[in-house]
This record gives C-alpha cells, structure tokens and sequence, in this order.
C-alpha cells in the first residue's frame, strides 16, 4: 500500500469531523493484518473505494474515491455548498445520528484518554434549529 492507491474498505466506526473508521489488510502480508484506515466524508454502513493520502506506522489516511454502498443514515446535504466551504463536515448523515456519534465520542474520550469508569453521562440535548445557525465566514486566497 502506498499514497495514491485506491483501496476497497467497509467504514465500521466513526471518528472526529467527518472520518469513518475501517480496517484493511496490509502489504506485504507478514505487516499487521488489520490496518486502520481513516477516511474522510465516510460513515459506518458505508462501502467506499478510498483515495489513501498518508500512511503512519499504526493507521493510514483517506478520501472517499467512490461510495459503492451508502450508509443506511446517508442522506442528501441541503446546503448547495455542502464539502466546498468546509464548514459542515457532517450535513450529509441524519441530524439525530450525528447526535448520537458525538455523545458516543465522548464517552470514548472520557474511558480511553481519561481513564474513568462508574461516572454518569448525559444525554446530548439536540438542538432545535439544526439549520441556518452559522454565522462567521472565512474567505482565503
């Protein structure tokens, strides 16, 4: 495997901004066997062919090159701008999902990179105005 080659992943879990989380096989075949592939614009569910930008010792990087199979939560991005101005990474998966990955993300965060255990979590209060809530832009040249 190397930068540029296009792999055939099945998106498993979820990570920050927009990143699906599969596993591949590596070459040569006495490497890792199951390697964690990062990749942008992808949710659990989906089966994606994956553009691979950067490989690290444990995990690598990726795009979405094409969806082969869409997550049963994909849906069609209501803004026009969706993926050109960035400032919506996840407008393209259902509004309560995304809720529930992120209350999900920080359980992670508190059991891996905190060590806790035993403590209560809250549920995430979804907001009432999913849409049209933006109002800082960022123009560069």
């Amino acid at each position: 495997m190397k930068k540029g080659d296009i792999v055939k992943v099945k998106i498993e879990r979820y990570a920050f901004e927009g990143k699906g989380i599969g596993r591949i096989k590596r070459e040569p075949a006495d490497t890792e066997a199951n390697f964690v592939l990062f990749v942008m614009n992808s949710f659990p569910g989906d089966l994606v062919n994956a553009k691979i930008l950067k490989i690290k010792k444990s995990y690598a990087e990726a795009v979405v090159a094409e969806i082969i199979e869409s997550s049963e939560y994909r849906e069609k991005a209501r803004c026009t701008h969706f993926n050109v101005c960035g400032g919506c990474k996840q407008q393209d998966i259902r509004y309560d999902i995304q809720a529930a990955y992120k209350e999900q993300q920080v359980n992670e965060i508190f059991q891996r990179m905190g060590g806790l255990t035993g403590y209560d979590s809250e549920k995430i209060i979804p907001s009432e105005q999913i849409f049209f809530y933006r109002n800082k832009m960022e123009f560069s040249f």
